[in-house]
């Protein structure tokens, strides 16, 4: 049997691990970073990602008559 790593609770499939530590099992209740006390910066980490990512579209330069 595997329990959450914070409330030790019985989770049998349905156990979530953080890709802050691989390790640890978390119940339904405990798997968002937020409430496992999670130090894995997610949003600054999916924008510079983004940031590499995204092509700059520039529009053409329109001509004056």
């Amino acid at each position: 049997m595997t329990r959450c790593s914070i409330c030790n609770i019985k989770v049998n499939i349905n156990y979530f691990e953080c890709s802050c530590d691989t390790t640890k099992k978390y119940c339904s209740t405990h798997r968002f970073p937020f409430e496992h006390g999670c130090k894995k910066d997610y949003k600054k980490e999916n924008k510079t990602k983004l940031e590499k990512e995204i092509v700059q579209v520039k529009p053409k330069k329109v001509e004056a008559f």
